[in-house]
């Protein structure tokens, strides 16, 4: 998706042990209607493995963990941890691998109100140094603002813009607080408007053909090809959330518990116990 994209405008930054690198991303309303946030360790692979534990907040439904690259990428549900009087939760996990995507879905919003406010104590078991927070601002908010200080602005292709924050420090026995206020009047996604968008680009895309009917055929060959382009980068980047979505939306939509999910046998995918079919790769008596 194109939260991946930004993960490339940042250049890594080296820290303390057992990291080299952490970028935490704060996506509101991104795909759905809570916030995700998301966690890209880049882990010194002469400490691997190690003990990783992260804060999370009470309202946190469901944790993934990404590992591996390109076809050997798989994703996991992971077991979200109560602490004895049950109060607070958190994750306890190993890092194994150099690259570990760690995602986690909350929804701290009232539904009947347009005004939004997210507060994430980050807090983990590791000493930091030298990382970067960013929050991706919601593409349709008014008043948006963070908490966050010495902020950097970009903007992706898409129009998306992300606020960045270069963290000095964060010890084990601290936690950062990050918040974020803004007001969506619209109540709808990112995702959604940039679906609206592309949809209206290429409604443009044909009015102007209709009306340049005089151009050559090469020139409006040109012009398809384009779109075409772009609209398939689109949703090559948007395969992996579409993927996240439909885990968050099996999780939250059926009354069974995580048992009834399975990995698919030939693609790694995560899909439901009862499926003769895989869902993604079509693969048989997967099962």
């Amino acid at each position: 998706m194109i939260r991946f994209l930004f993960f490339a405008i940042f250049s890594l930054v080296y820290s303390s042990f057992p990291l080299n690198n952490l970028i935490v991303g704060i996506w509101p309303e991104y795909d759905h209607s809570g916030v995700l946030v998301s966690l890209q360790i880049e882990a010194d692979s002469s400490n691997i493995p190690f003990e990783f534990t992260l804060s999370l907040p009470s309202e946190t439904k469901m944790a993934i963990e990404t590992i591996g690259e390109g076809q050997n990428k798989s994703n996991n549900i992971l077991d979200i941890s109560n602490n004895i009087d049950s109060t607070h939760k958190y994750l306890n996990l190993d890092i194994n691998n150099n690259k570990t995507l760690l995602q986690f879905y909350f929804n701290p919003f009232d539904r009947n109100s347009n005004e939004r406010e997210i507060k994430y104590f980050l807090k983990t078991n590791l000493d930091l140094e030298n990382f970067y927070v960013v929050v991706q601002k919601h593409i349709g908010a008014d008043a948006f603002k963070t908490n966050l200080n010495n902020i950097e602005e970009i903007s992706d292709e898409f129009g998306v813009k992300y606020l960045r924050s270069k963290i000095a420090e964060l010890n084990s026995s601290d936690s950062l607080l990050i918040k974020v206020n803004y007001i969506n009047f619209s109540k709808r996604t990112t995702i959604d408007i940039l679906n609206d968008k592309f949809v209206d680009d290429k409604d443009n895309v044909n009015i102007e053909k209709n009306v340049n009917k005089v151009k050559s055929n090469k020139s409006e060959y040109d012009q398809d090809k384009y779109f075409n382009n772009k609209l398939k980068i689109f949703f090559l980047l948007s395969l992996f959330t579409i993927i996240v979505i439909i885990i968050y939306s099996l999780y939250f939509n059926r009354s069974s518990d995580l048992d009834k999910f399975v990995t698919c046998k030939h693609c790694q995918k995560i899909i439901k116990q009862t499926d003769n079919f895989c869902p993604f790769c079509g693969g048989e008596n997967v099962s």
